[in-house]
C-alpha cells in the first residue's frame, strides 16, 4: 500500500484541491480528511523550560518496568 500525505484547504465552494499524484492514475484510492487544529506555536526555550526536568531524579527503565508490570497484572 502506498501513502501519500499532502496539506491542503477546503476551497470556499467546498472543493478540495489536491496535488497530481501521477503514480495513481486509474487506481482506486481511500481519502481520509482531518481537521487540523491549530496549536500554539512555542520557542524552544519555552519547550525546554516546560519539560527539562520532568525526570529529574527518576530512573526511565524502573518507571518503564513498573509501568508495564502494572498494565499487564
Amino acid at each position: 500500500m502506498h501513502t501519500q500525505v499532502f496539506e491542503t484547504k477546503v476551497l470556499k465552494n467546498g472543493y478540495l484541491k489536491i496535488p497530481e499524484i501521477k503514480n495513481l492514475v486509474n487506481h482506486k484510492v481511500k481519502v481520509f480528511v482531518f481537521e487540523e487544529n491549530e496549536k500554539e506555536k512555542i520557542t524552544v526555550e519555552e519547550f525546554l523550560k516546560k519539560w527539562t526536568g520532568i525526570l529529574k531524579g527518576k530512573n526511565p527503565d524502573k518507571l518503564k518496568f513498573e509501568y508495564l508490570m502494572e498494565k499487564y497484572k
